[in-house]
Parts: C-alpha cells; structure tokens; sequence
C-alpha cells in the first residue's frame, strides 16, 4: 500500500508538475502575445506619428508653396499697377505738352499779329508823316 500511495504521490507530484509547467507555458505564451501586442501598438503609434508628421510638413509646404503664389501675384499686380501710372503719368505730360505748343502757338501768332498790326501802323504813320513833312515842304516854298 505504501508503494500505491507513493506512486499516487508521485502521479500527483508529477500532474502538479506537469500542471505548473503547462502554466508557465500558458503565461510565456501570453507574455509574448501582450509584448507582439504592445509592439504592433508602438508601431502602429509609430506609423501614425510619422504620418501626422508628413502631413504636417505638406501641410507648411503647401502653405509656404501659396505664400510664394500671393507674394508673386502681388509683384505682378504691383508692376501692373506701376506700368498704368507711367502710362497716365506719360499721357498727362503728353496732353500737357500738346496744351503747351497749343497755347505757344496762339501767342505766337498773336505777337505775329501785333507785329503786322504795329507794322501796319507805322506805315500808316510813316505815310501821313511823309504826307505832312511834303505838305510842309510845298508850304514853305
């Protein structure tokens, strides 16, 4: 009998044993599948940060991208705009300078007209002087 309960002990020893290694094979299994868990989770974390992180520097250089673009139409619009005040500023000095030949012109002739006039009236006056001066010749003879 002794030699049935040793051997029962010993078949409980070795089931207890055999339970205790089944366990530790069961928490080593479940170990790794909380640690692959966990990795697959930091790469997964990983992978969203890194895409955050690209969007992110498209995101800037879109925005640096349409910075340029308004800076570059407000250029041309200013040279736009630049390009119109020189041709008004032309324009003006244009319509200025044909006011001023005009005006130069009609005082031009104006003093062309008080010349022939003066002129004219010193010949009047010149004849009549040359009628007086002969009418006063013929008186004194």
């Amino acid at each position: 009998m002794k030699d049935l309960e040793t051997q029962r002990i010993n078949e409980q020893a070795e089931q207890i044993l055999a339970q205790q290694e089944e366990q530790k094979a069961k928490e080593e299994e479940l170990r790794s599948k909380e640690q692959q868990q966990k990795a697959k989770q930091r790469e997964e974390w990983s992978r969203k940060q890194q895409h955050a992180a690209e969007e992110e520097e498209q995101k800037l250089i879109e925005e640096d991208l349409k910075l340029k673009e308004e800076e570059e139409q407000r250029d041309l619009e200013a040279k736009i705009e630049e390009k119109k005040r020189i041709k008004a500023e032309e324009e003006r000095l244009k319509e200025w300078e044909i006011k001023f030949d005009e005006e130069q012109k009609k005082r031009e002739e104006e003093l062309i007209r008080k010349f022939y006039k003066n002129s004219e009236e010193d010949n009047t006056n010149t004849s009549e002087e040359v009628k007086i001066n002969s009418n006063d010749e013929e008186k004194n003879k």
